[in-house]
């Protein structure tokens, strides 16, 4: 299998706790929590489980490969972000259901960009 090959197994739905966070139009979704077993995974390029759909309905996944696994609690923390407008809350279905998930709004930075450079430049400078 090459390094982007995707990983073979059984894709379901997982069980985490979620919170959720917005600034502007990047919606990110976070979940913790544990795998029951190693061997849970969805690819080489994303950690399992992951988040599927668009805003504001998701699901929960994860892939768990085929064939011997290891009897050891996993502890996995995910995130993934998404395009989209504002929105209040997010739907996530994982293994127990739907869930209403608030959506909390990140206040946005008012630093100009070459207030951030000045000030790493002088920090850099007071460190000589």
């Amino acid at each position: 299998m090459d390094d982007k090959s995707p990983v073979e197994g059984i894709t379901g739905l997982c069980l985490g706790a979620y919170w959720a966070t917005q600034y502007e139009t990047k919606l990110t979704l976070h979940a913790v929590g544990w795998h029951p077993h190693s061997g849970c995974s969805s690819d080489p390029d994303r950690k399992s489980p992951y988040f599927a759909g668009e805003s504001p309905d998701f699901e929960f996944l994860h892939t768990c490969t085929l064939g011997q696994v290891l009897p050891v609690l996993t502890p996995f923390d995910v995130s993934d972000t998404f395009e989209s407008e504002r929105v209040e809350f997010v739907t996530i279905v994982d293994a127990q259901g739907k869930h209403e998930i608030p959506v909390q709004q990140e206040p946005v930075c008012p630093c100009k960009e070459e207030e951030v450079t000045t000030a790493a430049a002088k920090a850099d400078r007071e460190k000589d």
